[in-house]
């Protein structure tokens, strides 16, 4: 039976962690949301805490990235 190869054990990190530590994560802030919600039409006054916090939330789940996670984050927090 042959064993699985565990060159990367020896040093070298499987190619797909070496490209995640090199991803930059830039933190989205409440005016960044805000933004994205009166582009949506959706008043400043809607975006309670508690519907940032769900945003973020869905920021985490979401597959995309940039101001289009963000407004569909927005509208999955509105929904619920």
């Amino acid at each position: 039976m042959r064993t699985p190869s565990m060159s990367w054990c020896a040093g070298s990190a499987p190619k797909d962690k070496v490209m995640a530590r090199n991803l930059k994560v830039t933190p989205v802030t409440n005016e960044a949301i805000v933004e994205c919600a009166r582009e949506l039409g959706i008043p400043e006054e809607a975006m309670t805490f508690s519907i940032l916090k769900q945003v973020r939330k869905g920021l985490k789940l979401s597959s995309i990235t940039g101001n289009e996670a963000i407004k569909e984050a927005i509208f999955w927090a509105l929904k619920s």
